[in-house]
């Protein structure tokens, strides 16, 4: 703890520094001069917009602060707005999304008060973008086509183009490379009729990016060389790095280790000079790939240790700071509001004591008799008081040490927790594989815990799938360590006993778990709840078992959901046990399914705090079903955060919608 209150008076210390370099500025100095306010903060603005532009991300902070002020002091909406939308767009480039997602909210709402469409219409996207750097694709893609509503809406021919190409880029994460492509020259034949120099840089990247992944390398090489040619002409320090980056992938998938090696040393050094910590991780993990390729094992040791090194940076340090510095300024806000409490209760005594001061002048002669009377009792009353100051210094000390060592025991266990909830996400299938597999799905995960007893699962055999949601007993750290055991007893029965048959996994998952915990004298009783289903891609033969959770079918037909019974028994240990049941579902091109646990319809909330139940959950799928998965996926998530309003999650949330 001391060691990070250190860190924080530097921290602070700097702030003060950077505040002096503000009022030094020569850009400030210049726009001082101008007479209109209003001006004077667009010319701030602009300037901003040329830091983050070069990568000078620390004197774009120092100006953009400064910015804010002089635009809320003057009431200038348009300029505090735009000012909040520069802050957010640096501290995505430093990978601190939460921060630019909560700023460019911020613009967005003063932007709908002013009925901005053009602010609006940028602000979207680049929400879309902040999104997109964390590969939620599903929101960024959201937002891109609400920018380019508003851009076509208002005629507006950059922002189409900005929209599209970014809209091109999701297209690109999802491989479907033809879209992507066709998005991608739109923007380029635009850019280029209006000489946009930065917008070119940027397509012919991304169609770069395009040939590379379909291994067409030649033509991959020319849009990469472009690409930087043109960001070199606007010194454009972070898409440099990101071009020369690009190259060295290049070099390196056609095993060119030499070229590929000094691509990407040039890349690191500007992205140390940025701080990215993100693309200093990636240049070390191909390095370390590249030394490996050589047999070069020193250095693969070397770039290997790095790159751990700076991945275990990005996933603690920002939260755990974060986390520690919002305790800390509540702690020293509401400190200072004591102080000014007792200075202003000084100050009334002061003035209280002054107005007696003329009548005890009068009557000192006889307080001087009373008070050489009880001189010594109040000599004698001091003493006491000295001896009990002591004690009570002694007891504060007591306390403190006991502080210190709560708050160092909770330290470390958020950080064994967080590790822990870095384990559980390590099992849990990433979105990259469901979408592979389940084209046009969508799964809503939200723990009530850091970590979950809840756990979704996907095993691919082929034309084959299997997939299941899962509730395991109990949440936070008890159910994630239950999820352990029954996530890996599911992939021994099928990776070990080769089964596809949906009851026959759900026996022998029941088997393995008894038998884990059966290893130990203590009785235990936990397992959990589940809903599988084996999907034959290639006949389209859905197979389904389920132990107290349901499956629901909405036909492409029939304006009704077909809800599927399980067996009502867990898996795990039961009064009686009997086989699962595999039930064969008829399915067709156009049908949708439901899978998920029970802590969406158990919520509490809405006006009269009850739960959300299962009736509601099926009214809601009805009203959506029209809707695409990703919106489906969003609609859900806003019925259950509506629903709950202020309340607490009581509980573990998954759910998994998928249209055949």
């Amino acid at each position: 703890m001391k060691k990070f209150a250190f860190f924080i008076v530097l921290f602070m210390c700097s702030l003060f520094v950077s505040g002096a370099n503000v009022e030094k500025d020569t850009t400030l100095i210049r726009i001082s001069k101008i007479k209109s306010q209003t001006k004077q903060i667009d010319q701030l603005n602009d300037a901003v917009e040329s830091c983050w532009l070069s990568g000078q991300y620390l004197r774009g902070l120092n100006l953009i602060d400064y910015t804010i002020r002089h635009a809320r002091t003057y009431k200038y909406k348009s300029g505090e707005a735009k000012a909040l939308i520069n802050k957010g767009i640096i501290f995505d480039y430093l990978a601190k999304y939460s921060e630019a997602i909560s700023l460019y909210l911020d613009g967005l709402k003063i932007y709908e008060s002013t009925h901005d469409d053009l602010g609006i219409c940028e602000t979207y996207n680049n929400l879309g973008l902040a999104y997109e750097n964390q590969s939620k694709n599903d929101q960024a893609l959201e937002y891109y086509f609400k920018s380019l509503d508003i851009a076509k809406r208002i005629k507006n021919s950059k922002g189409v183009s900005v929209a599209i190409n970014n809209i091109g880029n999701i297209y690109m994460h999802q491989k479907k490379y033809d879209l992507a492509l066709k998005n991608y020259f739109y923007c380029l034949d635009t850019e280029e009729k209006k000489k946009d120099t930065v917008g070119m840089s940027d397509s012919y990247n991304n169609i770069g990016l395009i040939y590379l992944a379909q291994k067409k390398y030649n033509e991959a090489e020319k849009c990469f060389e472009k690409s930087l040619t043109y960001r070199k002409q606007t010194h454009n320090l972070f898409g440099i790095c990101n071009s020369l980056g690009n190259i060295a992938v290049l070099e390196k998938n056609q095993d060119h280790n030499d070229k590929a090696k000094v691509y990407f040393l040039q890349a690191l050094k500007i992205a140390n000079d940025l701080g990215l910590k993100k693309t200093i991780q990636y240049c070390y993990e191909n390095l370390a790939g590249i030394a490996k390729r050589q047999k070069n094992l020193q250095d693969e040791l070397k770039y290997f240790q790095l790159s751990v090194k700076y991945k275990d940076i990005i996933n603690n340090e920002d939260n755990i700071i974060k986390q520690t510095q919002d305790e800390m300024q509540y702690a020293f806000e509401k400190q200072v509001e004591q102080d000014q409490l007792k200075v202003h209760k000084e100050k009334l005594t002061i003035e209280k004591n002054n107005h007696k001061q003329k009548v005890i002048l009068w009557a000192v002669i006889f307080i001087a008799i009373i008070t050489l009377i009880f001189s010594w009792f109040l000599y004698k009353r001091w003493q006491v008081q000295k001896d009990q100051n002591k004690v009570i210094e002694q007891q504060k000390s007591l306390v403190e040490e006991k502080n210190k060592l709560v708050e160092e025991k909770n330290k470390e266990i958020l950080d064994s927790i967080t590790y822990a909830k870095r384990i559980q996400t390590a099992i849990l299938p990433p979105e990259r594989l469901v979408k592979e597999y389940l084209i046009n799905s969508f799964v809503l995960y939200k723990p009530k815990d850091i970590v979950a007893g809840d756990f979704y699962w996907i095993e691919p055999l082929g034309d084959t799938i299997i997939f299941a949601v899962a509730d395991c007993t109990g949440h936070g750290v008890p159910g994630a360590m239950i999820s352990v055991v029954c996530h890996n007893a599911l992939n021994r029965s099928v990776r070990e006993f080769g089964l596809q048959d949906p009851g026959k996994i759900l026996d022998k998952t029941r088997e393995i778990i008894i038998s884990e915990f059966d290893k130990n004298d203590e009785e235990v009783s936990d397992g959990m709840d589940i809903s599988l289903c084996t999907l034959d891609l290639k006949n389209q033969i859905l197979q389904w078992a389920g132990a107290n959770s349901p499956l629901w079918v909405k036909k492409k037909e029939t304006p009704e959901i077909i809800e599927i019974i399980p067996n009502k028994q867990p898996i795990g240990k039961h009064i009686t046990y009997e086989s699962f049941e595999t039930q064969q579902v008829k399915i067709e091109v156009g049908d949708s399914i439901y899978l998920f646990t029970d802590g969406y319809a158990d919520q509490f909330g809405g006006f009269e705090t009850k739960k959300f139940k299962a009736k509601q959950m099926r009214d809601l799928i009805l009203s959506i079903c029209h809707e695409p998965m990703h919106i489906q996926r969003t609609l859900f998530d806003k019925a259950f955060e509506d629903w709950k309003g202020d309340l607490d999650q009581i509980d573990d949330v998954c759910v998994i919608g998928i249209q055949l």
